[in-house]
């Protein structure tokens, strides 16, 4: 007799058997499997940050010499698992650039587990460093770096605090578009291709303005980590790159804060505890410039701007193997003109906020479960105010509103000493709810009948097998698995990457992946400024998909000083979407019949040399690329260079510390300037189209989409640190200068008709900041 399964709303047959078969390979691996091991993790002594990439091994001699039994390396948490073959007294040798090695032992019994958690000391002769790479070969893989905190400390920044967006902008393969980009472009994609993670919660515009600095306060943060493409099985619903963040945990017992005070950004973070078990840390950050323009050039055309963040987060120990993590983060940037003098104003506002409840269980032997619930929320509104006399000029209004409601489920699984295997299954409810017109006033802005909302479900699952296949030969296989209710659509993402040592020195590394993308951005071509608005898949807007490898070396010479790291890559990507040339912008127009599906592809090479000790550090980065788009509807079906198709693109930081107290630093970057979309003629016509039907109108002539270059952008800032102490407390003085040589660098090009209507046009731009000089001056408490 067979069993019919019954069709359902939320999904077939299909589904439930993928998916089961998923459930009972993540109960397997969960099995609990009887050796005999150590686990724990390994932290810095004096802060408590976990750290990321400590190599841990295992000998039977005290002396710790000769060739290892075991090893194997801390993750992103600084947790670690060695699974031995026999019980007995184990000596682990613990080894991290920057900090004392550290010989310890431990007894492992017959049969169980035994927890150890280890703190390290830094060294201070190697302290000075800018070491931008990971230390294991899990980090090795193509496309990915990982960027240590510390590292932020030497680039200088408009305000005198750490920037992880600045860091990150820095690095070969990743760009913004101007200096009014509030998104990163990794390797020809968009921004909404890169998913960004802020303790497991997508965040989706996680960058205040023009790389002033991230949305997350760096004081609470603890690893960052960045995937230019190819990525693991882990990650998913995005096409492109990962950047995964993971905020500090305070150290058990301590207590600590610090201040800062600058002339155009203030920050404070707390870390304390309310018993050894359970503690905290909250940081608060906000940045006046408005009030700075207000005060000083209050007639000023430039554009104001302010934005204030809170990041806070409660760690429990519940036991020793139980951890509780509590999250949470909310921002908020406002970027408007005053007045209408110009010939555009306008009024962009964006919010970002996240919660995280998440449990991390060490469940006996070899296994790391966690369970996480998310909550992501984001608004976007723009209003932008056409005051030119083009007879098509139009005002244009948007606004998006993302709720998302998630519950996943990690696993890691140490197999044995080559092989750790790594699960996990996610459930996501999103709703959307967008508006959008050509028309603005206050009333229709907020007026429900003109908005549009969408709910879409996403369910996901992944296994992937770290597997270290020979001592030189390290392989990275999985497999990810979706499923869409909404519009039945199933797919599974094959993910491989491969490290293979030619030398202790010398490695190269391959990397190869399928991604699918089930949230999609659309901003204006025609409009310089952002006007995001963000759509899901369905029934008629499929997801966006794409096919990618890279090919890649890693060199590291003169003891590990310094680092060469070299990739090609190329990435295919089809339905993506665009605005069609006819689209309306019209309420009563949907929005899935305004749009354009198309094909892209991006290619490039890039090359990085990192100075990593010594007084003297820093890092060259050099990217050579290209980006094209190509759609049916959108410039006659001609292919195109979208907006942040970067050519060229060369970033200098070097960092110099001058005595024990001062330090000093400076950044240099230049890169192909944006493309934009210029008209290429002028003509009149008899006013039909207005009430002064006696005079004519100004119709501009377009001959392709982004058919015009802005100049090359460049930019140099510098910045110096003096480090003391002040009523026993220490303290850092900052000095930095945007932009040191005033160079005006334009985030947009348009005509302008001073003389009116009949008189010649004039070439004008928006540039933002000219040499700007910040001080700030913090102290820890």
């Amino acid at each position: 007799m067979k069993i019919r399964l019954p069709e359902n709303k939320f999904g077939n047959r299909r589904f439930l058997r993928v998916f089961g078969l998923i459930y009972v390979l993540l109960l397997l691996n969960s099995a609990n499997l009887y050796a005999q091991s150590v686990a724990g993790t390994v932290k810095d002594r004096s802060s408590g940050d976990a750290l990321y990439g400590v190599n841990i091994l295992a000998y039977r001699a005290p002396s710790v010499s000769g060739a290892s039994l075991l090893g194997t390396a801390t993750d992103m948490r600084g947790r670690f698992e060695i699974t031995f073959h026999e019980a007995g007294v184990y000596y682990l040798k613990v080894s991290y650039i920057g900090y004392k090695t550290m010989i310890d032992s431990v007894v492992i019994p017959a049969r169980g587990s035994v927890t150890k958690d280890i703190q390290l000391t830094a060294d201070d002769v190697m302290l000075d460093q800018v070491l931008v790479q990971s230390k294991r070969d899990t980090s090795r893989q193509a496309g990915f770096v990982a960027i240590p905190v510390e590292a932020l400390n030497t680039i200088p920044t408009f305000g005198g605090e750490r920037n992880l967006f600045g860091a990150i902008v820095m690095l070969p393969g990743v760009a913004v578009s101007s200096e009014l980009s509030n998104g990163l472009y990794i390797r020809g994609s968009s921004p909404d291709q890169l998913l960004v993670l802020v303790d497991n919660v997508i965040l989706y515009n996680p960058f205040h303005l023009g790389g002033f600095a991230s949305a997350f306060n760096t004081d609470a943060v603890e690893d960052i980590q960045l995937i230019k493409g190819a990525f693991p099985a882990k990650y998913g619903g995005r096409l492109s790159g990962v950047l995964d963040v993971k905020l500090k945990e305070n150290l058990p017992g301590q207590f600590k804060g610090l201040l800062a005070l600058g002339t155009i950004t203030s920050r404070a973070a707390v870390e304390g505890y309310i018993i050894p078990e359970l503690n905290y840390i909250i940081s608060y950050r906000t940045f006046y410039l408005d009030k700075i323009f207000d005060l000083l050039i209050p007639e000023t055309t430039l554009p104001f701007y302010h934005f204030n963040d809170l990041n806070a987060k409660v760690n429990l120990r519940a036991s020793a193997k139980d951890r509780v993590r509590l999250s949470g983060y909310f921002g908020s940037d406002n970027l408007f003109t005053k007045g209408n003098k110009s010939d555009a104003s306008f009024d962009i506002n964006w919010e970002n906020s996240m919660l995280s409840a998440s449990w991390l269980h060490l469940s006996g032997e070899k296994k790391f479960t966690e369970v996480t619930a998310t909550y992501s929320g984001y608004s976007f509104s723009s209003l932008l105010k056409n005051n030119t006399p083009d007879a098509f000029k139009s005002d244009y209004y948007s606004s998006v509103t993302i709720s998302d409601f998630g519950l996943k489920v990690d696993g890691q699984y140490f197999s044995d000493e080559k092989h750790t295997l790594k699960n996990g299954l996610e459930v996501i409810q999103h709703s959307f709810t967008l508006g959008y017109n050509n028309y603005y006033d206050s009333k229709s802005a907020g007026d429900e009948r003109l908005q549009t909302n969408f709910i879409a479900p996403e369910v996901s699952g992944y296994l992937q097998d770290e597997f270290q296949v020979h001592a030189r030969l390290f392989l990275n296989s999985g497999l990810r698995f979706y499923y869409l209710p909404k519009s039945d659509f199933m797919s599974a993402e094959p993910r491989v990457s491969l490290v293979f040592a030619l030398t202790d020195k010398f490695f190269i590394k391959a990397a190869a992946a399928q991604t699918n993308q089930f949230v999609h951005l659309l901003v204006r071509n025609d409009v310089a400024l952002p006007t995001d608005i963000w759509f899901p898949s369905g029934k008629k807007i499929q997801p966006s998909k794409a096919n990618q490898g890279v090919l890649g070396f890693e060199y590291e010479f003169a003891e590990k000083e310094y680092l060469l790291t070299g990739e090609i890559y190329y990435k295919g990507m089809r339905d993506i979407y665009d605005y069609a040339d006819t689209a309306s912008f019209s309420p009563e127009s949907p929005l899935e019949d305004q749009l354009s599906a198309g094909t892209g592809k991006a290619y490039g090479a890039e090359l990085f040399f990192n100075k990593r000790t010594g007084d003297f550090t820093g890092w060259v980065g050099f990217t050579l690329a290209k980006t094209e788009r190509n759609f049916e509807k959108v410039n006659a079906g001609r292919p195109f260079p979208p907006r942040y198709d970067i050519r060229l693109d060369l970033s200098v930081v070097a960092s110099y510390k001058l005595t024990k107290n001062i330090e000093l630093g400076a950044t240099w970057t230049l890169k192909t300037g944006q493309a934009i979309t210029m008209p290429t003629g002028i003509y009149y016509f008899p006013g039909v189209f207005s009430a002064n039907s006696d005079r004519d109108q100004i119709f501009l002539n377009y001959s392709g989409l982004n058919n015009y270059r802005m100049p090359s952008f460049h930019k140099l800032d510098m910045s110096i640190n003096y480090s003391t102490e002040w009523l026993g407390k220490k303290t850092k003085l900052n000095f930095s200068v945007y932009n040191v040589y005033n160079h005006s660098n334009p985030f947009a090009r348009y005509l302008s008709f001073p003389a009116g209507a009949y008189g010649d046009p004039e070439l004008r731009q928006f540039t933002l900041f000219p040499v700007f000089p910040s001080f700030s001056i913090l102290t820890e408490f």
